[in-house]
């Protein structure tokens, strides 16, 4: 992490609302990709977005290692996505084009029109795999930070990865996800 971001955490700690904004300003675009990887809509992602960051702001007096501000906001981004999961009982859509969250991978997939394709085959894989997918290849954070953010080790994110990258190949050599509504897709409500 950043010193400076440590020094964001304490100030933010202590009522500051510009280290605040600062924050959710860095924050807001990777973790609304983590709520679209966790629950699959997009008009459901904003409204849970706001609720991350007020759940943010009301716990923040709790956080102890301001070092690790992005693994704690991502667990209260589970919890909320848990939270609206359980509470809707049913499975996230899924298929619905993400053109605020996806990222410039995204719409130069798109050019070459399989942009949609592979969002259903992303769409379609555990949510563990889809989260190391959707950081890497659309926020481009390196394995470090992504370890930092899921609060696993490096070596962890490789694994994952390596996993999501053979289970893509393997769907997209066989043709799965290829249109909507194609076979393969899981109930991701299982586990947030």
């Amino acid at each position: 992490m950043d010193p400076r971001e440590a020094d964001l955490v304490v100030r933010f700690q202590k009522g500051d609302d510009e280290a605040a904004a600062v924050l959710v300003k860095r924050y807001a675009k990777l973790t609304a990709g983590l709520i679209y990887s966790h629950i699959g809509r997009v008009q459901d992602a904003d409204d849970l977005l706001q609720d991350v960051f007020l759940e943010a702001q009301k716990s923040i007096g709790h956080i102890r290692n301001p070092d690790r501000f992005s693994s704690w906001l991502y667990k209260i981004t589970r919890r909320v996505c848990n939270r609206w999961l359980r509470d809707h009982r049913r499975a996230p859509v899924g298929l619905e084009e993400p053109e605020e969250i996806a990222g410039p991978a995204a719409e130069s997939a798109d050019s070459a029109g399989q942009g949609v394709r592979i969002r259903h085959a992303v769409d379609a894989m555990p949510k563990s795999l889809r989260e190391v997918i959707y950081m890497r290849y659309f926020e481009s954070l390196s394995y470090e930070r992504m370890g930092e953010v899921l609060g696993i080790s490096a070596s962890a994110v490789n694994a994952r990865l390596l996993k999501a990258r053979r289970l893509l190949r393997k769907r997209w050599s066989s043709g799965i996800d290829s249109e909507p509504g194609a076979h393969g897709l899981r109930n991701r409500g299982a586990a947030c």
